[in-house]
């Protein structure tokens, strides 16, 4: 008896450089499928879309091969239910790094990405579901945030063709979206690599920030023996999160610390470390939990949290701005205390902001994943190499004064330990890079805060081409550059009146201001 056949949506994908399948346009697959259903071996793309006139696909082996290079890459053919985006008409996008450039979502995150939208909800961790994507997308606002920088771009919902509709038998097309709790929890998988982790560091922030924040109970219920606890609200009740300021000079070595305050709240990480380090002296240790006498280079994560960040209680219906479960819940990461950056005052899971800061393998800063906020100097990963400047007697377009040329230059080298892969070979495209601002008082500003970020490492990285998707190269940083002297139609020249303003601010992201 033969089986029953089911419609469903065909998408001919192609294998990045990456090993991510990247969906062709509706146009080129309809070419495809049609070729496909007539038996044909090989089909010349160009037909359906005069960008890709160099290259073909060939049917029976699927693969994409480049007349101009003779380069091969694999094709394969992909079914998708007729309720996904390419079956509904749409691509779900993020914007690039000029104005008016959107790239494509793979397939299967489109699918993720529209399954939980359809859902009404408010955000979705992706690397839920696709690990090796670290980002969270905001349906309210439509923004992608990268969990590991806070870096944020927008994303958009587009309407193009949809692609076509196609049969297979039932049992051949099997598509089982992720549930509603599997997208909102990670994988067991990483609870328990982390769970190891935590466990090796036992001198981690964790359980230093556990310590403080048990300790300042005790001290307070030593020092008010009326204060039992029933007479303290739960944290889980409270919806206060403001911690108690330090203010003052510290106590004399001896004296008592001050009580629990009439509201209940917790004693503040300063305070608390305070306490700890005369403790400790008085003891014979010698311990100073907030030595800042340190060199960039050697400050560690501990410090950071103890300068910046105080131990509060959490506000009900406020949720995290990295795992996004409220902060009354523990994190995904399985603890629930709560931290607030002293500047912006947002809060965070302890938890969290750890991670976040150690994937990036950088912990001279911290960097509010909320408002972007810079607390400490940060540094980047940008190899060695040489920036110049010289002036130009030309003016820009739409400016009457002469032009500062910027040159950098970065040679090949080896990547460090701070980089993506440490000991692989990092390449150069491009270099020197040319960039021009206008000699302006604000134009000449914006020059000092660029110095300022080369001699951070801010200007550029190592990572993936944004645009070739080629590994370990020298990239631009986010911090955009101007690399043409006339025309703005590929928003890399002048005349742009907004430009100014708009490094200014991201140099500001960056903490360079």
């Amino acid at each position: 008896m033969a089986s029953a056949m089911q419609q469903v949506v065909v998408v001919w994908e192609w294998e990045n450089s990456q090993h991510r399948w990247r969906p062709y346009s509706p146009q080129v697959v309809q070419l495809l499928e049609r070729a496909f259903s007539k038996g044909l071996k090989s089909v010349f793309l160009g037909d359906a879309e005069p960008l890709l006139s160099n290259f073909s696909v060939h049917i029976t082996s699927l693969r994409q091969l480049c007349d101009s290079s003779d380069r091969e890459i694999a094709v394969r053919r992909q079914f998708y239910p007729p309720s996904s985006p390419a079956g509904r008409g749409a691509v779900w996008q993020w914007a690039g790094d000029t104005p008016s450039e959107w790239h494509s979502y793979d397939m299967d995150v489109q699918c993720l990405v529209e399954t939980v939208w359809s859902m009404g909800e408010q955000t979705v961790d992706v690397s839920h579901v696709f690990p090796h994507l670290p980002y969270i997308i905001n349906f309210c606002n439509l923004t992608q945030v990268k969990k590991t920088s806070g870096y944020v771009r927008q994303l958009r919902r587009a309407q193009q063709a949809a692609y076509p509709l196609t049969k297979v038998p039932a049992d051949e097309f099997v598509f089982q979206p992720p549930t509603l709790e599997e997208i909102r929890r990670p994988p067991a998988t990483s609870k328990k690599k982390d769970k190891k982790r935590k466990d090796k560091d036992s001198s981690g922030t964790k359980k230093l920030m556990k310590q403080l924040t048990r300790l300042s109970s005790r001290i307070a219920d030593s020092l008010d023996p009326d204060a039992g606890p029933a007479s303290r609200p739960s944290r889980r009740e409270s919806g206060d999160s403001a911690s108690v300021a330090s203010g003052g000079r510290p106590p004399a070595p001896g004296s008592r610390p001050p009580a629990r305050p009439p509201d209940g709240r917790r004693l503040s990480v300063a305070t608390i470390s305070t306490y700890i380090s005369q403790s400790s002296h008085s003891s014979g240790r010698s311990v100073c939990l907030m030595d800042t006498n340190y060199r960039d280079d050697e400050v560690t994560l501990d410090q950071l949290l103890l300068m910046y960040t105080s131990v509060v209680l959490p506000t009900v219906g406020v949720a995290c701005c990295i795992c996004r479960y409220m902060l009354t819940e523990p994190s995904s990461y399985g603890d629930d205390l709560v931290i607030q950056l002293n500047g912006c005052r947002h809060a965070i899971h302890l938890d969290c902001l750890r991670a976040m800061v150690e994937s990036t393998n950088q912990v001279q800063y911290l960097q509010c994943p909320a408002c972007q906020s810079i607390y400490g100097r940060k540094v980047g990963q940008q190899p060695p190499g040489r920036m110049s400047t010289r002036r130009l007697p030309i003016p820009l377009p739409g400016y009457d004064c002469d032009t500062i040329e910027i040159s950098y230059m970065i040679s090949p080298g080896i990547q460090g330990p701070e980089h993506p892969h440490p000991g692989r070979p990092y390449k150069v495209r491009g270099f020197p890079r040319i960039c021009y601002l206008p000699s302006t008082t604000q134009g000449r500003k914006v020059l000092r805060l660029l110095e300022e970020a080369w001699r951070r490492r801010l200007i550029f990285t190592v990572g993936p081409s944004a645009t070739t998707g080629e590994q370990d190269v020298v990239t631009w940083n986010e911090i955009h550059h101007k690399t043409e002297l006339h025309g703005n139609d590929s928003g890399h020249g002048y005349p742009d009146p907004g430009y100014l303003d708009r490094v200014t601010a991201e140099l500001a992201r960056h903490g360079v201001q």
